[in-house]
């Protein structure tokens, strides 16, 4: 088995903009205390995190509205598409896979490496699912519940209206009748095959339109 999601640091990138996280310690042994604890300031959509449909669909279903068996996947694909700063995946790159039976779309672009050697890069110029791979992978992947990606978002920062109508359209907020939750900024450059299984847990705070996600594969 292994961690398909990073390790979440104070120092990692966030989206340009956004908070991120501040780690305060509250009590401490080492202070005479009896335990260690600390206090999160975390912003939601931090790190490895999973979008529930209300990210970008007023109508659409909270994270704790989310069912159990949402989250469990056993019919993985790996797809493997090089992209380049702000370049957007299309529905032409999707067409030459078959994605027949895919429950989990783990989208690797490599662009994983920037996040530690260039993270001003990373949250600024990462490339993005394009609107029309958007409406690909909602008209022709019936099967597909989650999208897992190795860069910071749905929406690349450098093309803002095709990344929210992207967000839009798998939320299904533009007329579909279900949607295809997304995983951003996972961890990805290790894995050498398709896993057989993936468990993406997000944290469960009432109200919350996604949050900080834990992907296990195996």
């Amino acid at each position: 088995m292994q961690f398909l999601s990073h390790i979440t640091s104070e120092g990692d990138p966030g989206w340009p903009g956004n908070p991120t996280l501040k780690i305060s310690p509250f009590s401490q042994i080492g202070q005479g205390d009896v335990a260690n604890t600390y206090s999160l300031e975390y912003f939601n959509h931090f790190g490895t995190h999973m979008d529930a449909p209300n990210h970008f669909n007023a109508q659409g279903l909270p994270v704790t509205a989310l069912p159990a068996d949402l989250f469990v996947y056993r019919h993985p694909y790996l797809l493997d598409q090089p992209l380049r700063e702000s370049e957007l995946l299309t529905a032409r790159h999707l067409g030459l896979h078959d994605l027949e039976g895919v429950d989990c779309l783990l989208i690797r672009s490599g662009f994983e490496q920037y996040r530690h050697t260039n993270p001003m890069m990373y949250a600024e110029r990462g490339p993005g699912i394009g609107s029309d791979a958007a409406t690909y992978l909602m008209d022709y992947c019936p099967a597909l519940r989650v999208i897992v990606l190795d860069w910071i978002s749905i929406s690349a920062y450098q093309q803002l209206d095709d990344g929210f109508l992207a967000h839009q359209i798998l939320s299904g907020a533009k007329g579909h009748d279900h949607f295809i939750l997304g995983i951003e900024d996972a961890c990805l450059a290790r894995v050498q095959t398709a896993p057989s299984w993936v468990v993406a847990l997000p944290i469960r705070v009432d109200g919350i339109d996604g949050g900080p996600c834990t992907i296990i594969a195996g």
